[in-house]
């Protein structure tokens, strides 16, 4: 008779168990589950309203690393001043980023908010 593993419950054949597909299936949905979660980083985009606003994860982040995508764009063309990547990480103080509950917020600053610019991020889980 088969046992189950302590964790997620997979199971544990013995040499007279009959296998059934179902058994396999069920095994490898629970395992799909828990590395669906796993994930370390999440990349995205956002586009900056000059304002605060929040952008939803699900998850508090660890860290946040926020880069306007439009301003390689800028600086190559006109010469402009490169803004370095604006970054924020979870229990210290930020004034551009701010971790929340459910992902994280930029102010109206505009390292990390300008009004219809493009901006790309990497969280940390």
């Amino acid at each position: 008779m088969a046992t189950y593993t302590p964790n997620y419950g997979l199971h544990q054949w013995v040499p007279e168990d009959n296998f059934q597909r179902t058994d396999f299936n069920e095994d490898l949905s629970k395992i799909d589950t828990a590395l669906g979660g796993k994930t370390g980083i999440v990349t995205g985009t956002y586009t900056g309203n000059g304002s605060s606003q929040s952008i939803t994860l699900g998850f508090r982040p660890k860290a946040v690393i926020v880069k306007d995508r439009d301003d390689y764009e800028n600086t190559y063309h006109t010469n402009q001043i490169t803004y370095t990547p604006c970054v924020a990480i979870d229990g210290a103080a930020g004034d551009s980023i701010i971790i929340q509950s459910d992902g994280f917020g930029v102010t109206s600053n505009k390292t990390v908010n300008t009004n219809t610019h493009a901006y790309v991020y990497i969280v940390f889980r």
